[in-house]
């Protein structure tokens, strides 16, 4: 998941999208309204968390 934050002098805009080419869009069509800062980052969420820690320890359960 990424979130692309726009800071403007009036408001904050957050928006979270699944696919990085959306993201990356949203983020160019942001920042060419001129705010004051965007911060695009990876944010990894709670059911991508919990599905990484069981592949691993089905991954270690395998080797034994």
């Amino acid at each position: 998941m990424y979130k692309v934050t726009t800071y403007f002098k009036d408001k904050v805009v957050t928006k979270e999208f699944h696919d990085i080419h959306d993201a990356i869009e949203y983020r160019d069509d942001a920042d060419a309204q001129y705010p004051v800062k965007v911060i695009f980052r990876k944010v990894v969420s709670m059911r991508e968390w919990v599905y990484d820690c069981w592949n691993s320890v089905c991954g270690v359960l395998h080797l034994l």
